[in-house]
């Protein structure tokens, strides 16, 4: 995948420095407003979640491994359209993230805590940061039901700034470690306001160095049903703030509760 998480494996990709105040968002986070309808944040999560699914469902699903194709679209410079396959597996807080085909396949690991980047060119270490902040954003309902099930994480609705927001609800999501926010935790969701299925999402994916990070989007459609009644969206178009070509993910194939085996997230 040449993109969102082509970027996550091809870790050598610019880094943009993101500078942050802690203590600024720790207030943010903690005015929780309502929107206009009177909705606090938990009750706007628990409306998307429901319209994923449901609670029930997601808490069913220990582990999911989507199969699909990434397609970059024609460069400026007449680079022709590029697709390549792409298997995303996670279970819990572990994940692994293939791209490419046999021969020239690129791998983010979770590795338990210790996350790798392994490429044809051999194997990379990456800062713990990477395995704790990277959450399953293409699974949506799955990170809907953590955050609302952990106290940790604290939500506030964001006021639109104009009419033109009143289509979506924006919510700003952080977490809490002890009694500050964990650095560049912060999650940035925008759903439908009829709807409340998520339009898009955008978070930080961490570099080589710490408090090194960049932001990257994903917009979601075609959602679509599976096991337990879990819905979540079978096509993903991929941004980042740095010149690097947006891409859409298809998925073909998903697979849930396929129990895989611990080793698979670790790096070989």
């Amino acid at each position: 995948m040449k993109g969102s998480l082509s970027f996550r494996v091809r870790i050598s990709l610019p880094i943009v420095l993101l500078a942050l105040a802690n203590s600024s968002y720790l207030a943010y986070s903690q005015s929780v407003s309502a929107t206009a309808s009177g909705q606090t944040s938990a009750q706007v999560l628990t409306q998307a979640l429901n319209a994923m699914g449901g609670s029930a469902a997601w808490t069913q699903v220990s582990d999911a491994t989507l199969i699909g194709n990434c397609t970059t679209p024609q460069g400026q410079d007449g680079t022709a359209p590029a697709t390549e396959p792409f298997r995303w597996i996670t279970q819990a807080g572990e994940f692994r993230y293939e791209s490419g085909s046999t021969g020239q396949l690129y791998v983010l690991l979770s590795g338990h805590g210790a996350p790798s980047n392994a490429s044809p060119s051999g194997t990379q270490n990456l800062i713990s940061e990477t395995s704790a902040l990277l959450k399953p954003f293409h699974l949506p309902g799955q990170v809907f039901a953590t955050i609302l099930n952990d106290p940790s994480y604290v939500a506030s609705v964001v006021a639109p700034s104009g009419p033109a927001d009143s289509a979506t609800i924006h919510i700003h999501v952080v977490h809490q470690l002890s009694r500050a926010v964990e650095f560049n935790s912060q999650q940035d969701w925008w759903l439908d306001a009829s709807t409340y299925l998520p339009v898009s999402v955008t978070f930080r994916v961490p570099g080589q160095a710490i408090r090194s990070y960049m932001l990257e989007t994903y917009t979601f459609s075609a959602w679509s049903a599976e096991k337990f009644g879990a819905v979540l969206p079978h096509q993903i178009t991929t941004s980042m703030s740095v010149g690097i070509l947006a891409q859409t993910c298809t998925t073909t194939e998903v697979q849930i509760n396929t129990q895989p085996a611990a080793s698979l997230f670790d790096a070989r």
